[in-house]
């Protein structure tokens, strides 16, 4: 597979919400420097491949600075990281535009390509936050208000919030370029 891959998440979903490292067996058998030693054994096996650390929420303030000391942490062992993935999994209405903005800005700043590698914007209440899908409610008739269909309204508002994500994307690419000369 050697020069066939453009890219590989070499770690997906590491650091809690607190930005904290998740308890996972890797971090319990493999020790802190679980993530780095993957990045390690990664840019071995596949010199030519961008390496990215993926996760959600990472555009929330305190995941983002977990997530800003972990590539530190990386980077200071000398071992190279191309880019971090957010994804985005938002509420429509509720999107986090500034801290998006911030997000991308502060993994630039660290000589990092970013990713939006997941994008959706959801419609439904939810009762949960994070990656256990143990969380998810079943059947459970008050998590979908819309039986009936999708109101125009939420749509529209779906639709704006769509626009203006890929609207800041593009401004942010503008600064970045700015930004390199």
């Amino acid at each position: 597979m050697k020069g066939k891959i453009f890219s590989w998440d070499v770690v997906n979903e590491a650091l809690n919400e607190d930005g904290t490292m998740r308890k996972s067996i890797f971090l319990d058998k493999l020790g802190d420097n679980y993530v780095t030693e993957a990045f390690r054994l990664a840019q071995q096996a596949s010199p030519n491949t961008e390496l990215y650390y993926n996760d959600y929420n990472n555009e929330q303030p305190q995941k983002r600075a977990g997530c800003i000391e972990l590539i530190k942490k990386i980077q200071a062992a000398g071992v190279r990281i191309d880019g971090v993935g957010i994804q985005g999994h938002w509420h429509t209405n509720k999107v986090p535009f500034k801290d998006i903005e911030e997000s991308i800005l502060a993994y630039s700043a660290l000589g990092l390509k970013v990713m939006i590698t997941e994008l959706d914007l959801e419609v439904l209440p939810r009762n949960f936050q994070g990656a256990d899908i143990s969380q998810r409610s079943a059947s459970d008739p008050s998590l979908n208000p819309y039986v009936n269909g999708l109101p125009d309204s939420v749509m529209q508002q779906q639709t704006n919030d769509y626009e203006k994500l890929f609207k800041m994307f593009l401004l942010i690419m503008g600064k970045l370029i700015i930004r390199l000369f």
